[in-house]
This record gives structure tokens, C-alpha cells and sequence, in this order.
């Protein structure tokens, strides 16, 4: 490997460290939506409720380490 590619894994690296992993999830409760933040840790399930106006900006954030994963 170059140092060009040892590099860019590195960047790669520290920009999927800041980003988050896992999923939203969408339920419907009673007839009002509410989203989650949906990761596992050690093995179990963890879900976290999400303020809708922060839902866009999350979903976005986890493709995107979604791709650096793919790339890395």
C-alpha cells in the first residue's frame, strides 16, 4: 500500500468513529408516530427516542458511515 491509501483508510477510520451506527425505526403509537435510534450493544437491542426534527439529520449521518464502511 501507498501512503496515499494508508492515509485515507486512517481519515476513513476517524470519520466512521464520529458518525453513528445502527438504524431508525419508525413506530406508531396510539396514532402518533415516534422515531428510535435502533443500535446493539453487547449483544442487545437498544432503542432511543429521536425528537423528529432530529430524525432527517441522524438518517443521514448513518448512511453515510454506512458508505465510508463499504469504501473501508
Amino acid at each position: 500500500m501507498d501512503q496515499n491509501t494508508i492515509e485515507r483508510i486512517a481519515e476513513i477510520e476517524r470519520e466512521i468513529a464520529v458518525l453513528p451506527a445502527g438504524s431508525v425505526s419508525k413506530k406508531n403509537v396510539h396514532g402518533n408516530i415516534y422515531y428510535y435510534h435502533r443500535i446493539t450493544q453487547n449483544g442487545k437491542r437498544i432503542e432511543n427516542y429521536v425528537k423528529a426534527d432530529e430524525v432527517d439529520e441522524l438518517r443521514l449521518n448513518i448512511e453515510k458511515r454506512k458508505k465510508l464502511e463499504k469504501e473501508l
